[in-house]
């Protein structure tokens, strides 16, 4: 969240502001998080979305930073899961002939995967109605 924040300050200060009057004429993806600043992040956290270019364009774009922190912190922690129970399901010493598998947090990484995955389809779907 700390570097998250870092970044949306950086877009925020160097764009200074430039990009909201404009928003009419901004590409379909930067107008949606130009309107729909919560559901735009969070889709894009749920979707693996180069997180630099998300905080970027929300400060430049001056989205409301309560709710980039709020999407950031929620859509953030199902890939951090996922990261961490791949990592998890690896024992052993970290050698080629020692290394082994635990099926079931590679099963629980991939399961957060797909449900993430899921859920940003789910937002895309409603956002579209």
């Amino acid at each position: 969240l700390a570097s998250s924040s870092l970044a949306y300050a950086v877009g925020w200060r160097f764009a200074g502001g430039r990009f909201v009057g404009s928003a009419p004429r901004l590409p379909s993806a930067l107008q949606g998080l130009h309107e729909r600043a919560f559901e735009t992040v969070l889709s894009a956290r749920l979707l693996f979305v180069p997180g630099d270019l998300v905080n970027y364009a929300a400060g430049a774009l001056r989205v409301s930073f309560p709710a980039f922190v709020a999407a950031t912190a929620l859509g953030g922690a199902p890939g951090l899961l996922v990261s961490v129970l791949a990592g998890a399901s690896l024992e052993g010493e970290f050698r080629f002939e020692g290394l082994a598998l635990r099926p079931a947090y590679l099963l629980a990484s991939l399961a957060l995967l797909g449900l993430s995955l899921a859920l940003a389809r789910v937002l895309r779907r409603r956002r579209a109605r």
